[in-house]
């Protein structure tokens, strides 16, 4: 154990010393985390880099709900900067997506919160937050969705 702790200090430290937040890139990315009423959501995005730090973002993703239950959506999301540190930044979420979940047509407004940490090479760890709001939805009780997302997010450029 002690061991460990040692490792992970060192580790820790190398990354706050050697990374910094990244601009002018674009990522490609996966996430994936629990969300409201016991379900899963994962998803796939593609972010390009804009003016002042803000970015957009193209996204699809996939909720599952035990085996009772699925949805797919894909959408877009705006993501202003809200601070920035050397390596760490934190992003606001707004956005909208459109799907199905095999019966009906689904369209849902996105906001959330980004905690972004940089590593060397330019990939950046993920943990954020996403709600939406179901429209057209038969599940009543999955009409209000609130995610926890964990992810990854690497540079194509």
């Amino acid at each position: 154990m002690k061991k460990t702790s040692i490792i992970t200090v060192i580790l820790m430290t190398w990354c706050i010393t050697h990374a910094y937040a990244q601009t002018g890139i674009n990522y490609l990315g996966g996430r994936w985390g629990i969300a409201s009423k016991n379900s899963y959501q994962g998803g796939l995005n593609l972010e390009f880099s804009g003016t002042n730090g803000n970015n957009l973002e193209i996204f699809a993703d996939y909720l599952r709900k035990k085996k009772k239950y699925y949805d797919v959506m894909a959408g877009f999301a705006y993501k202003p900067l809200l601070f920035r540190n050397n390596n760490t930044s934190m992003r606001m979420r707004f956005g909208g997506a459109f799907g199905t979940d095999r019966y009906v047509f689904l369209a849902a407004p996105q906001t959330g919160i980004e905690l972004l940490q940089a590593l060397p090479g330019g990939v950046e760890l993920v943990l954020g937050n996403k709600d939406e709001y179901l429209f057209f939805t038969k599940h009543k009780e999955l009409r209000w969705r609130v995610a926890l997302e964990v992810g990854i997010k690497i540079p194509i450029n």
